[in-house]
C-alpha cells in the first residue's frame, strides 16, 4: 500500500500513459470519422440502387449525392483532425500512425467517393 509520500506510480509513468491515451483517443476519433463516412457512402449507394421507381430519379440522385458529399467531407475532416493532432504531439515521445498514411487512406476514400458520385449520375434512370 503506497504511503503518503510515495505515489503508486511515478510521475513519468503517468505522463507516458496519459500520452498513450491521447494517441489512442486520436486514432479512435479518426476511425469514427471514417466509419461515419463509410456509412454515409453505403447509404447513398443503397438508396441509389434499391429505391424503386416510386419517386423521381432526380430526387434519388440528389439525396445520394448529398450523402456522398457528406462521406467525402467526413474523410477530409478525419485526415485534418488527425494531422492537426500529429503536429501538436510531434515533440512528444508518442508512437502515432504516420500522418502520411492517414492522408493516403483518406485521399483514397475521397477518390472512391468521387467515383461513386460519378456512377450515381451516370446510371440510367
Amino acid at each position: 500500500m503506497p504511503t503518503e509520500n510515495s505515489p503508486a506510480t511515478p510521475i513519468d509513468t503517468r505522463e507516458e500513459l496519459a500520452q498513450d491515451r491521447t494517441a489512442l483517443a486520436s486514432e479512435r476519433t479518426y476511425a469514427s470519422w471514417v466509419r461515419t463516412g463509410l456509412a454515409s457512402l453505403a447509404a447513398a449507394l443503397g438508396i441509389a440502387k434499391f429505391i424503386d421507381n416510386s419517386v423521381p430519379v432526380w430526387t434519388v440522385r440528389a439525396i445520394a449525392s448529398l450523402l456522398i458529399l457528406l462521406a467525402a467531407l467526413s474523410f477530409l475532416l478525419a485526415a485534418w483532425r488527425y494531422t492537426g493532432l500529429c503536429k501538436k504531439l510531434k515533440n512528444l515521445d508518442i508512437t502515432l500512425i504516420p500522418h502520411q498514411i492517414v492522408l493516403l487512406i483518406s485521399g483514397f476514400l475521397v477518390v472512391c467517393s468521387g467515383f461513386a458520385l460519378l456512377a450515381i449520375w451516370m446510371m440510367t434512370g
